[in-house]
């Protein structure tokens, strides 16, 4: 991308998105503060820390799509106004930035076309109408192709079944709109859903049989439209609970969901297996700051300490050390968010990992008598306002009775 300056065009559709291509991997990526690329992936257990790629900044929120190979393909709107393609790749990693040309009001919407192996993107051109682009394997990109409307914000894309694509966006009337396409049918009109938004939009499908489309209502919370086979569209929902952002949206697996919103400075996810768990915080929304000079004394924030107690004098053959890592703080601001404390003797042989409080615990030791040993407690924790994980390791000396 150019490296204009960064306030050339205004932000638009600032908000995360999500792909899935299972239960077991997905990716979320974000505008981070200063404009650039964030991601994070989940590999079925846990997600990883956000990490920032090179390139940007954007003047939109990004739109990810899943291929069934791996590859991840990510969209975002550039300093002029033209939207940016860059994919990742299992074997190489991220391509760099690519140009798509064009100008658009809005951020992306980009899903892979079941049964082609097609890339398909649209968005809302300077005109407020619908603009499509698709990457044919063996052929390229093709040029940018009107499809009419009265559009505002994000659109959004998806293939629900081989060779179909069905387009969900919102109309300047607040109304959410639907366009599908098929190679009998080419691109239908659009049909209004109703609805009264005031975001961008984004669609999701586990299965041919099912549709679910989100989007910001008016009173500020995330609603939803259902679409089942048999069945057809369900009446308007309220996920409760206070997001700013408009959503970001997957299908993990048959009848799972995850969606993503910011939620001021924050990010919050609510997910769905039969039932909604309700908004739950994700952590800080990033933001690119220089990493803070080491301390020069180790220790997680000014004003709290984290101590290993230790009470005994010297421990029998046979019997065990308890051990207690205390956090304190002046403050509760200042107090640090421990995320695991691995107990150990001396070198590690005798391990106990710990991932609730009051981490504590007792290790059996068996040493010649007389002899001394230190008990350590290696503790991960985060500063307050901080997604880096740090580690300090604290320990005790104890000698076995003689």
């Amino acid at each position: 991308m150019t490296a204009a300056p960064a306030h050339a065009l205004p932000v638009v559709d600032d908000e995360p998105a999500v792909a899935a291509r299972g239960a077991g991997e997905m990716r979320a990526v974000i505008r981070g503060s200063e404009g650039g690329l964030w991601t994070r992936s989940w590999d079925g257990s846990s997600w990883t820390a956000w990490t920032r790629l090179a390139g940007g900044p954007l003047t939109s929120g990004p739109a990810i799509g899943a291929r069934p190979d791996g590859i991840y393909d990510v969209v975002a709107r550039g300093l002029d106004g033209a939207y940016y393609h860059r994919a990742f790749t299992p074997a190489l990693g991220w391509t760099p930035w690519t140009s798509l040309e064009g100008g658009f009001l809005s951020a992306p919407g980009v899903t892979y076309r079941q049964g082609t192996g097609e890339i398909d993107i649209v968005g809302v051109g300077l005109d407020r109408q619908l603009y499509h682009k698709a990457y044919v394997p063996g052929a390229g990109w093709s040029g940018w192709n009107p499809l009419g409307g009265a559009l505002r914000d994000r659109p959004s894309i998806i293939s629900p079944s081989p060779q179909m694509l069905e387009i969900y966006a919102r109309g300047t009337d607040n109304q959410l709109h639907e366009k599908y396409w098929t190679p009998a049918t080419s691109w239908s009109a659009y049909y209004s859903l109703g609805g009264a938004l005031t975001s961008g939009v984004s669609a999701t499908t586990w299965d041919a049989n099912r549709r679910d489309i989100f989007a910001r209502g008016a009173d500020g919370a995330t609603v939803m439209l259902t679409w089942t086979n048999p069945g057809g569209f369900s009446p308007w929902a309220r996920l409760s609970g206070g997001p700013s952002s408009g959503p970001g949206a997957t299908a993990i697996a048959p009848n799972r969901l995850l969606v993503f919103a910011r939620a001021q400075q924050r990010l919050v996810s609510n997910s769905f297996s039969s039932t909604w768990t309700g908004w739950r915080d994700f952590g800080f929304a990033p933001r690119f700051t220089a990493p803070p000079p080491p301390p020069s004394v180790p220790g997680p924030t000014p004003g709290s300490s984290l101590r290993l107690n230790a009470g005994f004098g010297c421990v029998p053959q046979g019997g065990r050390v308890p051990v207690r890592v205390r956090i304190k703080a002046r403050s509760d601001r200042l107090k640090p968010r421990v995320l695991r404390v691995v107990f150990f003797i001396d070198r590690g042989k005798r391990k106990r990992i710990d991932r609730r409080a009051p981490y504590k615990t007792r290790i059996r030791v068996t040493f010649k008598r007389g002899s001394k040993h230190r008990v350590h407690a290696r503790i991960h924790f985060r500063r307050k306002g901080s997604q880096r994980v740090q580690r300090k390791t604290v320990s005790k000396r104890f000698t076995m009775c003689g």
